[in-house]
């Protein structure tokens, strides 16, 4: 998402999509492991997408 999108969520929108990035997150790093993972930018691009929404949640709060 972009950042614009993020701003403008609510908290509880951010919380899920914070739970959903982990998941995802989670997902792409079991598809490195196994050689599974065909955009090996994938990892630093959630792992980015994740510090920005939680970023938002502490400046929210």
């Amino acid at each position: 998402m972009k950042l614009k999108e993020l701003k403008a969520l609510s908290v509880s929108e951010l919380n899920k999509v914070e739970t959903d990035l982990r998941k995802e997150l989670m997902n792409v790093r079991f598809d490195h492991a196994v050689g599974k993972l065909l955009d090996t930018a994938a990892p630093s691009k959630k792992r980015k997408e994740l510090a920005r929404v939680l970023t938002l949640l502490q400046a929210k709060k």
